[in-house]
């Protein structure tokens, strides 16, 4: 296994760690596979699972395989021990948008410093997952769970106002990296789109799966992706800058403490 870098040895656990959480991504090596995991209470860490004949942990961590997770912690490395699995893609297999959509929101995430928690955004996945087992259109569900992820970060920009002339969005408008801006030529995204991804965004849970089901009575179809998609391109451009934003951060208080 790749050593970790040294300002990031110190976070290790050591001895036995069981954490809840979902694999974000794999690799696969000639014997063994290096898994991405996204753990309450310990963020983004690396794990070795064994694949030999007699192990049964490699249908185990397949990426979106969500489970309590037992690992063995020493010196640099991180290896999985026991899997009690909760949920997993299967569940989406039937749902060739969703899953995608899925997939999708982990290739973001991974992203992310590792052993800097995340707990909300931990949260924040489950519930994204949950909500497309429950057939509410990929679409909505995926721009519901970005927005969210940027508000609980605090950089989800005000979608009633302009961001350039302060006034209240009444019409088709431009999304920029600051917001919505109606004062401009360009005009890519209608009021009834804007209005949609508010109510995306802000409505509980139970409200949100109903409100699916009243404003898009076909379901997920190809056509309502479409529709969605400059909205959730948009909304991934932000997550990266923020992304990035938070690794520069770590990696500066990561110097400082080894300074200090």
């Amino acid at each position: 296994m790749r050593s970790l870098p040294l300002h990031l040895h110190r976070h290790l656990p050591r001895g036995d760690l069981l954490a809840h959480g979902v694999v974000v991504r794999r690799e696969e090596r000639e014997r063994s596979r290096r898994v991405l995991f996204l753990l309450r209470g310990h963020g983004l860490i690396w794990g070795t699972v064994p694949l030999g004949s007699r192990s049964t942990l490699g249908a185990a961590t397949e990426v979106m395989s969500w489970g309590e997770f037992r690992f063995h912690c020493s010196g640099r490395s991180v290896a999985l021990r026991e899997v009690s699995l909760v949920d997993s893609y299967v569940s989406l297999m039937h749902l060739p948008l969703s899953l995608r959509g899925a997939v999708d929101v982990l290739e973001l995430v991974r992203h992310l410093p590792c052993f800097l928690p995340q707990d909300d955004l931990l949260t924040l996945l489950w519930g994204f997952f949950c909500t497309l087992k429950e057939l509410a259109p990929s679409g909505p569900a995926e721009a519901r769970f970005l927005g969210r992820w940027l508000a609980s970060e605090g950089v989800l920009p005000d979608l009633s106002r302009c961001c350039e002339c302060s006034s209240p969005v009444g019409g088709p408008t431009r999304l920029s990296d600051q917001g919505p801006v109606c004062c401009c030529p360009h005009r890519e995204v209608s009021l009834e789109q804007l209005r949609d991804l508010g109510s995306a965004v802000y409505l509980p849970h139970r409200r949100f799966l109903e409100w699916c089901r009243s404003r898009f009575p076909d379901g997920d179809t190809r056509a309502l992706r479409a529709r969605w998609e400059v909205i959730i391109l948009w909304m991934r451009g932000l997550v990266r800058a923020n992304i990035l934003l938070t690794g520069r951060e770590t990696l500066e208080l990561s110097r400082d403490s080894d300074e200090a």
